[in-house]
């Protein structure tokens, strides 16, 4: 698997990532601009390996060792 300095992680994707590194989000409604960006930066995340997403009540999004390992990567 790629590092992230390979992959060029973007500041706003290290920021989701340090936001996660906290626990799990939920986006139950996307209702304005700013949760629309949050789940595309996620969707961003998963397809890099570095997220999980569960669909079953709303939108759950946690971090994977990966994404951890991104994050102490870069700092």
């Amino acid at each position: 698997m790629p590092t992230a300095q390979e992959i060029a992680l973007r500041p706003h994707h290290l920021a989701a990532l340090r936001f996660l590194a906290k626990g799990p989000d939920r986006i139950r409604l996307i209702e304005d601009d700013n949760t629309f960006a949050a789940a595309l930066t996620y969707c961003q995340l998963r397809d890099l390996g570095f997220v999980t997403i569960d669909n079953d009540d709303g939108m759950l999004v946690t971090i994977t060792p990966a994404g951890l390992a991104a994050i102490a990567e870069v700092e």
